[in-house]
């Protein structure tokens, strides 16, 4: 079973709404295009999701930063699903 075969089995039917995603690798930035602190932001009305992953932070800290980026991002993205963008 492929990818798109095992998304559309636990996901349903995508509904043509394409989601804007930024990965920003400077606080600064993130926080700038987000509007507000933390690691991941999403918001419906406009279909962006941002995430941060500032890879000096992850250098430092090793695979820890990164996943810890993996998990945020599928966080974020977990809001996209279910805010009425797929059909179960």
């Amino acid at each position: 079973m492929e990818a798109e075969d095992i998304n559309q089995s636990l996901l349903g039917n995508y509904t043509d709404a394409p989601v804007d995603i930024e990965i920003f690798n400077s606080r600064e930035n993130f926080e700038e295009a987000a509007g507000s602190s933390g690691e991941g932001y999403f918001t419906d009305e406009e279909k962006y999701m941002t995430v941060l992953f500032d890879s000096r932070e992850a250098n430092l800290l090793k695979n820890k930063k990164l996943s810890e980026f993996q998990s945020t991002l599928v966080h974020e993205y977990t809001h996209y699903v279910f805010t009425g963008n797929f059909t179960i």
